[in-house]
């Protein structure tokens, strides 16, 4: 015999070995009574309750596991499922058969940020990102909307990073309308909502937001909810001329190596609902609206820490305010 057919051998003499354990293992339970039982060696009667047999027999009742089969072949059956994927996004519609006609087809298209971003803002005030899809399903040529509700799934590295995020609905007026996730298990990539109107779906992902306001200016922070303790506020002083104010000049025209013919100089200080200062555990967003910055201007802004080396902050977006305030 050679060494493949000695191989072969092995395999099938291991199979039924595997085969006969199983069964004979299995079959005393099904077949032998108590009398029986109690006189088999290697088996106690009176440690096995009934409660214990109904379980032994529902996990290996083959009928039981015939019957889900089915259940499962018949729910998929009765589901109809549409997908979409693109480098940004993935979308997994999961829908009843008669909640369209056969034939019917979806389209999904991104849209950008600046198409929604005065919809979402209009009903959710602390945005930090958006994400934005235009579902729509069409039959036979003709826009149509599903006759009961259907479950979505978006699948995107923004929902992975999010740490916390709602899902916007806009309509074809432009209004925007929050949606309840389905409470349902999900990958950390993903959102899941059920929904019967379709057009543009936004992910929204969210930030908390505190301001500090002055004459001439307004300073917001955003951060993730998790950075700072809850009831924090901010405070900001604008630092005009005096000792101090010449000092920080002098110190950020030696930094940069250039003179300086315009700043602005403001202490912006976190506090706790005790008023006692606390630092975020990450860096956040930090924007500086004047009423009298040019944008023509090419702006820099510094940080000078109480301790450590002056920072020269490398994105800087110039942002203007009318002398109305808007």
């Amino acid at each position: 015999m050679n060494s493949s057919t000695k191989k072969k051998a092995f395999l099938i003499a291991a199979l039924f070995v595997a085969f006969f354990t199983i069964y004979a293992l299995v079959l005393p339970a099904i077949t032998l009574d108590n009398d029986t039982a109690s006189d088999e060696p290697g088996l106690n009667t009176d440690t096995i309750s009934q409660e214990e047999t109904n379980i032994y027999n529902t996990v290996y009742d083959p009928f039981s596991i015939e019957q889900e089969k089915e259940n499962e072949l018949k729910q998929a059956e009765d589901t109809i499922f549409f997908y979409y994927e693109s480098e940004e996004i993935k979308v997994t519609v999961e829908a009843p058969k008669d909640a369209f006609p056969e034939g019917t087809e979806m389209v999904v298209t991104p849209i950008a940020e600046e198409e929604v971003l005065d919809a979402v803002t209009n009903t959710i005030e602390k945005v930090k990102k958006v994400q934005a899809v235009d579902i729509t399903f069409y039959y036979n040529g003709e826009e149509i909307e599903p006759l009961k509700p259907i479950k979505v799934s978006l699948v995107s590295e923004v929902i992975k990073e999010a740490k916390d995020l709602q899902i916007v609905h806009i309509d074809d007026e432009g209004t925007g309308t929050l949606v309840e996730q389905a409470d349902v298990e999900t990958e950390e990539d993903e959102v899941v909502f059920e929904s019967k109107d379709f057009s543009t779906y936004v992910v929204v992902v969210t930030t908390e937001v505190i301001t500090a306001d002055g004459d001439e200016y307004t300073i917001t922070v955003s951060y993730d909810s998790d950075l700072l303790p809850e009831n924090v506020s901010l405070s900001a002083e604008e630092l005009t001329e005096g000792e101090t104010y010449e000092a920080y000049k002098a110190a950020i025209e030696e930094e940069l190596g250039i003179e300086l013919n315009y700043i602005r100089l403001f202490d912006i200080t976190i506090l706790d609902e005790n008023g006692e200062e606390v630092q975020p555990g990450d860096s956040v967003k930090v924007t500086i609206r004047l009423n009298d910055l040019d944008e023509e201007r090419e702006m820099q802004a510094v940080h000078i820490p109480d301790e450590g080396d002056m920072e020269t902050i490398k994105e800087v977006n110039v942002e203007t305010v009318e002398e109305d305030g808007k």
